[in-house]
């Protein structure tokens, strides 16, 4: 579990993610199958205005230090206002950058 904070630079919001791990499961997406990491992030943005609840679901390949299939989701008052999901296609060509 790990949790990230911060404010964006004009000083109008802050958010703050409280992340965990929830342990590795097999994803196939258009890119090919990848033993991924799934990782959930639940938290919110506040603007001054108000509170936005934020929901990140992210499939990381540990291989590629990549999510290869990603969910997001907003809620203001309890409404789903904001629906984002994504997931790689095509996986053209993988190098590992040099460690160092």
């Amino acid at each position: 579990r790990w949790r990230q904070a911060f404010g964006r630079q004009d000083g109008r919001a802050w958010v703050e993610l409280d992340y965990r791990v929830l342990g590795r499961e097999p994803v196939t997406v258009g890119a090919g199958r990848f033993d991924t990491v799934r990782i959930q992030a639940r938290g919110f943005v506040d603007d001054g205005s108000g509170r936005t609840t934020l929901e990140r679901d992210l499939w990381v390949a540990p291989e590629l230090m990549v999510a290869v299939r990603l969910h997001l989701q907003d809620r203001s008052h309890g409404v789903v206002f904001s629906r984002y999901r994504t997931e790689w296609l095509e996986l053209a060509t993988l190098a590992r950058a040099p460690r160092g």
